[in-house]
Parts: structure tokens; sequence; C-alpha cells
């Protein structure tokens, strides 16, 4: 299959839309053989190299907030003209690339677009007193006043797409409420997390130490651009709190933008300039090591499109507290490998962030995180599901999702409390939902009814695909 990607943001530009468009398009080529076309923003510094035949192209756009959007997509629909080559698929990673009506029939393939998020959505949630007067500022500044003028720009992407993607279970929501006939297919999926770059085993203690974290020290992390939804207003005041329960506690704050002198006059009025560390912009690898090295991630950003940052964080081994925000509800199960709070409760978000150092959840129990991290990063389509015994794969099943969600803290805590097979010669450390596998003559064999009895799931089992 030959393939088109339109992405306004791809690495080295690294954001929520870059991280998807990269991963989309790496995965497709390496596992399904896609040869991909990406068409980009126009850097200073080149593309990250790609696997396979992968063409990058650069095109060019005006570079203004909000207008860069509609001006990439113009542009990159030009290029693919000027290209003239055949695809199989078009694939736009919005809301960063946004298309005018009239471009849709010129692009001579079928066209997938995945949504990560609304311009309509961010502003909802924006406050004037998260606006920084400066040039970095300006970008949250288009968003609330001249973002508007940009909406009808999004139900496009709903009236003309073949097939649109929700990121999000709130994300769906939104696109199917925002009053315009919709006639594109609507799906949902979650966007996956790359475990070979986020787990545990990149803890650094020379990173803790160089941080002048104490042996019995904690490392609270913060992740993003430094942006007024991000909630930095509630991190250095719910930090404030722990620090005067956990003396021996400092903040590591990643990432740059607008906020960064709001930041830094709070910590200093605070008197926390010895415990907070602004750490500023890291590359991937540096990044994984700070999340490992952590002992609880905070996101208490007041609106997400998904929010990547609590996945990467619990497959790093690390438990995060986040605000019910984009998929958040999805991906974290309270005591379990996180906390949920209310946007802008910084009395929760310290008290959640003490206790889940208190009780060591996730970090101490791999068991929890595989399969938590199977669930998001294996994902076969909406509904199916597959988990894993070490290097065997159980059967891809579907479930119904109000099961599913139900069921999912329960199971979670029951494989936790007990032990998985680790006491039990012969059998892998974590656990297949519904058949286990036992190793005879160096070949994992299935035990039909499984090890731990899921008979309970069977009654809910819509589907079931062939055993490897």
């Amino acid at each position: 299959m030959k393939a088109v990607m339109l992405s306004s943001e791809f690495p080295p530009k690294w954001g929520g839309v870059g991280m998807g468009a990269y991963y989309h398009a790496l995965i497709l080529t390496k596992e399904h053989g896609v040869r991909y076309d990406i068409l980009s923003r126009k850097m200073d510094k080149p593309f990250s190299k790609m696997p396979g035949k992968t063409q990058m192209y650069s095109v060019p756009f005006t570079k203004l907030p909000m207008y860069f959007a509609t001006s990439f997509g113009r542009n990159a629909v030009k290029k693919m003209e000027e290209l003239g080559k055949k695809w199989d698929i078009c694939h736009v990673e919005g809301n960063m690339t946004l298309l005018d009506k009239d471009l849709y029939p010129r692009i001579k393939a079928p066209i997938i677009t995945s949504q990560h998020g609304t311009w309509k959505g961010e502003r909802s949630q924006m406050r004037w007193e998260d606006i920084s007067f400066n040039v970095q500022g300006m970008n949250d500044l288009a968003v609330m006043y001249l973002s508007p003028r940009f909406d009808k720009y999004e139900d496009y992407v709903l009236q003309y797409s073949d097939v649109v993607v929700a990121i999000s279970r709130r994300e769906e929501k939104a696109l199917k409420a925002r009053g315009v006939e919709i006639k594109a297919k609507v799906v949902r999926i979650h966007q996956g997390v790359d475990e070979k770059t986020f787990q545990p085993d990149n803890k650094d203690p020379k990173l803790r130490k160089k941080l002048g974290i104490k042996e019995d020290g904690s490392l609270v992390l913060f992740v993003g651009r430094l942006a007024g939804r991000k909630g930095l207003d509630v991190v250095i005041e719910a930090f404030e709190k722990i620090s005067k329960v956990d003396k021996k506690a400092k903040l590591a704050i990643v990432g740059t933008g607008p906020r960064i002198g709001m930041v830094r006059k709070e910590t200093k009025k605070r008197g926390l300039e010895d415990k907070v560390e602004l750490v500023g912009t890291v590359d991937l690898k540096e990044l994984a090591r700070y999340y490992a090295s952590a002992d609880v991630t905070l996101f208490p950003s007041r609106w997400e499109g998904f929010g990547l940052i609590p996945l990467e964080s619990m497959a790093s081994g690390t438990p995060c507290v986040s605000t019910r925000v984009g998929a958040a509800d999805d991906i974290i199960t309270e005591g379990v490998d996180g906390y949920l709070i209310d946007v802008g409760d910084c009395d929760a978000l310290a008290e959640k962030a003490l206790k889940a150092q208190e009780d060591k959840i996730l970090g101490s129990d791999e068991k929890a995180r595989r399969l938590e991290l199977d669930l998001f990063s294996e994902v076969r389509a909406n509904g199916i599901y597959q988990a894993f015994c070490g290097n065997a794969t159980g059967p891809t099943f579907a479930i119904r999702d109000d099961v599913w969600r139900r069921i999912l803290p329960e199971c979670i805590r029951y494989f936790q409390v007990q032990s998985c097979g680790r006491r039990v010669v012969g059998w892998h450390d974590a656990c297949h939902l519904d058949d286990g596998f036992v190793k005879a003559e160096g070949k994992y064999l299935k035990a039909a009814g499984g090890w731990h009895d899921a008979g309970d799931f069977a009654a809910h089992r819509l589907d079931e695909g062939p055993s490897r």
C-alpha cells in the first residue's frame, strides 16, 4: 500500500500531533509494509529518519499563529499535485493541518483524518489569566480570539473526509456534538505508547543525584509545554503543599513555553527556588530517563485531546496524577497506576501525589504495568483486546465496552494479589485473561479454561481469534 501523510508537525518537532504522526507512520511502515510519502512543515533541522522507502518532503507555510495550519494544508495539497504520484490513501493529521473544502476533491485518494483534538475544545478551557504577553504567548492569545474563524475547517473534516479517527472518548463525543451533518465514518482509536522507549529500566540514579535528590527524597515530575492550559499554576501551588509534607521532595519541570516567567515568579514568591528545577527541552531518550527516575508525574491540564503524558509515565513504571481530561479516564485505573482529580484542584493534586508515593502503586508491581501497557500499545481495533504471557500471545477477543471498563480495575487488582505464576514452575509472570499457557518440551501449550479461572469473561465475549 502507498500512503501520503499531511502533518504540519513531525519530528524533530515533538508534540502530541508530531508524536502521533511519527508512530502512525513508523508502525504502518515497519509492521504492515506501507510505503509513506510524508509532507510536513519546512524546519531548520532535518526530519527524523524513517525506515524503508519513506520519503520526506518539506512544505512552506505562513509563520503566523493559526494561519500556519491552513497555509500548510493548501501548500501540502499543491505539493501532492506536483509530485504526481498515485496513493491508496491520504492520511491527514489534524487539527494542526486544516483543509478548505475546495481541497478535498483535489486529493485523489480516500482521506483518513486523525483528529488530535479541536481548537474549539482547546479554547473552551483557556482563561485570560493564563495568557503570557510575550512572543510565545501569542499562540495562546490566537487560540482564544482567532480560532473561532477556523472552526469551519474542523467541520469540513467531518463533512468531506472518508474516515475520521477520534483519539479519545471525549473527543469522539465532542466531534459528534458539533452540530453539522457528519458524512464521514467516525471511529475511536486511542493513541499508543512506545514501550521500547518508555520503560522502567531507564531509571537513572545519576540523574536523581544530578537533580540533588537525597536517597530518601522524592522526584515529582511535570512534562509538557509551559502554556496556559497545562495548569502550571496548579503544579506550583500543589508542590508547595507536597514539600511541606515531604521536606526532601524536588520538582522537575521538563519543557518550555510562554508561562516560564510565571513559573519563575511563583517559585520565587513561595521560596521554592532550591526545590524546583527548570529542565527545559530534552530529547526523547533523556525524557524517558526523567519519567523512569521520577516517583510521581503530575498532569493537571485543563484540556487535552488525548494526553500522552500519563501513558508515557505509566509505561515507565511511574504513577501519574491527572485531571479528567482527554483519555485520562480511559487510561488511568484509580489506585493501580495513578489517580484522577478535577480540573484546578491543587489540594487533590498534592494529596494524590503523596498517596501514590506512600502506597507505591504501579512502580512496585510490574504485572499491573504490563497489563495496562499491553492493552493500549497492542490494541488491534476498537473493542478488540489481546493479552500476553511472556513470549506467547493469547487469542484476540472482543468484549462489550461497558463490561470491560467496569471489570478492568478488579482484574488488575486480582492479578496483583495472585502473583500470576511467579511461584508456579513452568508458568509465566503475566496472565492471560482467559487462557493459560504452560511450557512443555520447549513449546507453549494452551491450557483450556485458564490458570486463573476466567469463566466470568466467557459470558461477555463476542468473538475469539486463533491462538498463537
